[in-house]
């Protein structure tokens, strides 16, 4: 699925002393259920045949686990999808360099951001 212009993609993000926990949900078609276990296999698109090259949520795969995370996905066709994705700190958060955290959270705002391009909302949560 995607979100059509005009849609919204949010996204929560949380941190510990020794992980960060980010949570993106988007307003668009949803996953069905049968194709909840593929979308994070290499050249999944679903039924979107004609975007991408299905290899987004490979790499994102690779990359959290690379980092001792874990990722995962919940969908519902018609109200959208929730992204989930935990990834551990090197440097556990409130120690000798806390720039460093504040930085990585900034890049990945930033990143978050620039994933609308103007097309649809995106909103940045910071949780408690």
């Amino acid at each position: 699925g995607h979100t059509p212009p005009g849609g919204i993609v949010a996204a929560t993000l949380r941190a510990d002393e020794s992980s960060i926990v980010l949570e993106v949900r988007d307003t668009g078609d949803g996953i069905a259920p049968d194709e909840l276990p593929y979308v994070f296999d290499r050249f999944w698109r679903g039924d979107s045949q004609d975007r991408g090259s299905g290899l987004g949520l490979a790499i994102c795969r690779e990359i959290v686990t690379a980092h001792q995370g874990q990722i995962w996905v919940e969908s519902e066709p018609g109200r959208g999808s929730r992204f989930h994705f935990t990834v551990r700190l090197k440097q556990p958060h409130g120690t000798s360099n806390p720039y460093a955290f504040d930085f990585e959270v900034w890049a990945l705002e930033r990143n978050l951001r620039a994933l609308g391009r103007g097309q649809v909302g995106v909103q940045i949560h910071h949780a408690q």
